[in-house]
């Protein structure tokens, strides 16, 4: 079992991946890791909600997302488990604009790896080449002669129980591979639905420039479940006339709008996101969901 004292930044250097040792002193380290500690408590807790990750839900401020069976990198568990064997960080121009976060953590031998990570911008560098003055001594304010760094007050992802607990899949995903669990769509798979025997043709060109990371995640959901195949373009139209959306229909094909956000709301309402207001019933559309 490892003792969680030790940090580490994660430096990534076009496709390589280093972790260096954060060298401090006895008691910034004891701050430190109290600082973790409770962030960590902050970040999960007993009041928590975890929400299994879909790509779709966007969690509330007491909720988190969680993917299971998720593999902690290599690089995280060598630097948890042989701390000392990393090359210190040090500080200067090229190397901090690498750092994508600072993270502690320990191996609790049958129980796993915890990892606490923070995301680390080039926003929280201190460089001596700028005006950093702080209040100190004898009510005076100071310079700052050295390069230095601001913590976050918060986790950006929790590793634990075998478990990667986040909130936020942006930010997440700059630290973490993710490909395997939220997929956009390619170029060829955009095509593929857009070319389907439901809808009229398009001009490929002019699609794909429509194809923002939104549109391909939403394809994605949409060729996941099926959709086309298990519903006929009738079926398609009746369910919209449920929901008070209207499709275009030409010769019994559905026609893909050609301007952005038109074409957003009939892949919205593909991939089960449009509904009537309970109260109101008036038809909107959610950019976050879950089953329940």
């Amino acid at each position: 079992m490892t003792i969680r004292n030790n940090f580490f930044a994660l430096v990534k250097d076009g496709n390589e991946i280093v972790v260096n040792r954060i060298a401090l002193g006895n008691e910034l380290q004891v701050e430190l890791t109290t600082m973790f500690s409770e962030q960590e408590a902050d970040f999960l807790n007993d009041d928590t909600q975890v929400i299994p990750f879909d790509g779709q839900y966007k969690p509330e401020h007491d909720e988190v997302l969680a993917i299971g069976g998720f593999d902690l990198p290599q690089v995280f568990k060598d630097a948890i488990d042989s701390p000392m064997t990393l090359e210190p960080l040090h500080f200067n121009e090229e190397t901090n604009s690498k750092i994508v976060a600072v993270f502690s953590g320990s191996n609790d031998g049958d129980e796993g790896y915890t990892a606490l990570v923070q995301l680390f911008e080039g926003t929280r560098l201190i460089k001596p080449n700028m005006m950093n003055i702080v209040f100190g001594a004898n009510d005076e304010f100071q310079k700052l002669e050295y390069y230095g760094m601001t913590l976050d007050s918060k986790l950006i992802a929790l590793y634990k129980d075998n478990q990667l607990h986040f909130k936020s899949y942006h930010f997440t995903r700059r630290v973490f591979d993710l490909s395997n669990h939220y997929r956009e769509a390619t170029n060829q798979e955009v095509l593929a639905l857009a070319s389907h025997q439901h809808f009229a043709a398009i001009e490929e060109e002019a699609f794909l420039l429509m194809a923002d990371h939104v549109v391909r995640q939403t394809i994605a959901r949409i060729q996941r479940n099926d959709v086309l195949e298990t519903f006929s373009v009738q079926d398609l139209c009746a369910k919209a006339d449920e929901v008070n959306f209207d499709i275009e229909v030409s010769d019994g094909e559905i026609v893909l709008p050609n301007v952005k956000k038109e074409l957003k709301l009939v892949l919205s309402f593909l991939d089960d996101q449009m509904f009537l207001g309970p109260i109101t019933g008036q038809t909107r559309v959610s950019n976050s969901s879950r089953v329940i």
